[in-house]
C-alpha cells in the first residue's frame, strides 16, 4: 500500500477512534485487520511495537488460527484488554480459514460477522479498496426498483457518495445492458470508460449506449462525460475488426485509448479458473495489454 493511501486509511481510524496513538503497521488487508483489532479501544502506543513482531511470527492467517491462545496471549500481553483481543484474534482467523479460503471477505456483512470484528473495525478495512462482486440477486433490481416512485436512478450515487473520498478510483463494471442498473452507475459515476469488442454488432451498441449517456447527462448527471474508448477482443487476422477499430478511431479521434486488447486465449481461460489474467498467466500477450491500459488511464488522469 502507499504511503499517500496509508495516510488516508490512518486519518480515517483517528477519526473514529481519536484518543488511539497507532500506526496501523500492515503490508496487505489481514494484517490491517489485526492491526485495527489490537488498536481500536486502547490508547496504548505499545501496540505499534507488538504488531511488527506479531506479523513476523505468524506471516499467514492459519498461522493464527493454528497457535494456542496462550501463545497468542503472551504476543500481545502488553497491550490492553489482550486476554480479549487474542481470544478475538484467534475466533477471526478461525473463522476466515474455515469459511473464506484465509482470506478477508470484502462485504460488510461478511466482515462485521466476524468475532471482534465491529462496525468501526469493518469501515476502516473498507476504507483501503476492494474488488466487490456483484450477486445474483442484481438480476432482479429492474423489477424491485420499478415500485420506486422517486430517487430510483439515485440509489447507487447515495451509497458511493459516503465512501468515495476514500478511494483515488472506483470502477464499476456494467453488464451489456440499458436497464435500471446501468443508469445508477451513470449516474454515480464522473466518467465512462467504453469497452468496444472489434466486431459489427457492437457499433449498434455502442450507438445506443451513447443515447443511454445523453439521456443521463440531461435528466441525472450534468457532468458525465466519456474517459475513453477501449478497443477490445481484436484479431488482426481479420479485415472486419480492422475496419471496425479504423471506424472507432475515426469518429472518436483522440478518446480512443492507443491501446488496444487482443484476442487471447489466456484472457479467456482466466475466468473459468476464477482468478485474474495477471494471476492466470501475468506474463501473456492479454496480461501485457492490460497493463499498458492502466498505465494509459493513469497518464490521461495525471
Amino acid at each position: 500500500m502507499n504511503k499517500e493511501k496509508t495516510k488516508r486509511v490512518l486519518d480515517y481510524f483517528e477519526e473514529l477512534y481519536p484518543n488511539a496513538h497507532c500506526e496501523l503497521n500492515h503490508r496487505n488487508v489481514f494484517e490491517l485487520l489485526v492491526a485495527v483489532m489490537l488498536s481500536a479501544q486502547t490508547t496504548d502506543k505499545k501496540v505499534n511495537q507488538v504488531t511488527p513482531g506479531l506479523f513476523e511470527k505468524y506471516p499467514k492467517v492459519s498461522d493464527f488460527a493454528n497457535a494456542s491462545l496462550e501463545e497468542l496471549q503472551d504476543q500481545i500481553k502488553v497491550i490492553g484488554l489482550y486476554r480479549n483481543k487474542a481470544k478475538n484474534l484467534k475466533a477471526m482467523a478461525q473463522e476466515l480459514v474455515e469459511n473464506y479460503q484465509g482470506e478477508v471477505p470484502c462485504t460488510r456483512k461478511e466482515l462485521e460477522s466476524l468475532p471482534g470484528v465491529g462496525r468501526k473495525t469493518t469501515n476502516v478495512v473498507l476504507s483501503v479498496g476492494f474488488n466487490v462482486p456483484g450477486e445474483i440477486d442484481l438480476a432482479g433490481i429492474d423489477l424491485e426498483l420499478a415500485h420506486v416512485k422517486q430517487g430510483r436512478e439515485i440509489r447507487l450515487k447515495q451509497a458511493l457518495d459516503k465512501v468515495k473520498d476514500y478511494y483515488d478510483y472506483v470502477f464499476i463494471d456494467c453488464p451489456p445492458a440499458l436497464g435500471l442498473l446501468n443508469t445508477n452507475a451513470l449516474t454515480s459515476c464522473d466518467t465512462v470508460l467504453i469497452p468496444v469488442q472489434c466486431e459489427y454488432y457492437a457499433l449498434e451498441g455502442l450507438t445506443q449506449l451513447l443515447n443511454t449517456i445523453k439521456l443521463t447527462q440531461n435528466h441525472f448527471n450534468k457532468k458525465l462525460s466519456i474517459e475513453g474508448l477501449l478497443l477490445t477482443m481484436l484479431d488482426q487476422r481479420t479485415n472486419l475488426g480492422l475496419e471496425v477499430s479504423q471506424e472507432v478511431r475515426k469518429y472518436f479521434k483522440e478518446k480512443v485509448y492507443k491501446t488496444v486488447i487482443p484476442r487471447n486465449i489466456k484472457l479467456s481461460e482466466a475466468p473459468s479458473a476464477g482468478i485474474c489474467i495477471f494471476d492466470y498467466d501475468g506474463s501473456s500477450v492479454g496480461a501485457q495489454a492490460y497493463k499498458e491500459l492502466a498505465k494509459e488511464v493513469l497518464s490521461r488522469n495525471g
